[in-house]
């Protein structure tokens, strides 16, 4: 499933907001 979802995130939403979307969440987690 974890593929799944990465494949579709690959392939659904464009490069950029994923890229602040992954950087934005280490933050939230601090």
């Amino acid at each position: 499933m974890a593929e799944t979802a990465a494949h579709l995130v690959d392939h659904v939403i464009p490069p950029l907001p994923v890229r602040q979307w992954v950087l934005s969440v280490p933050k939230r987690l601090r």
